[in-house]
């Protein structure tokens, strides 16, 4: 089977996370998650970044980029998805399609 018939192809390994220094702090990139590109599932290959602090296990940041692996992008393209990268979404609270919708047709009224 190939692409077409919605597989994709296979992902290369890759390296568990890297390092990025921004304005002299030290995070670590890992890669959350992943949309592989295929007929079924997505029209382009997704990473989901996170950014954390040192040792620390969890995401202080996160940022979706256009990729297939964390070891392809360069630290200047890291460094644009930090930039970009925002704290990850409270998982207690309700998610919405157009967050902030209600509050513009609120205000206009």
């Amino acid at each position: 089977m190939d692409q077409r018939d919605g597989v994709a192809d296979p992902v290369e390994p890759d390296g568990e996370e890297v390092g990025l220094e921004v304005e002299g702090v030290a995070w670590v990139v890992r890669v959350l998650g992943r949309s592989r590109r295929g007929h079924v599932t997505a029209p382009t290959d997704l990473l989901l970044l996170g950014f954390s602090r040192g040792e620390a296990t969890d995401a202080e940041l996160e940022c979706l980029v256009v990729g297939r692996t964390l070891s392809a992008f360069t630290e200047g393209q890291l460094e644009a998805a930090f930039q970009d990268a925002g704290p990850p979404p409270d998982p207690d609270r309700p998610r919405t399609l157009f967050a902030g919708a209600s509050e513009r047709r609120s205000r206009k009224g």
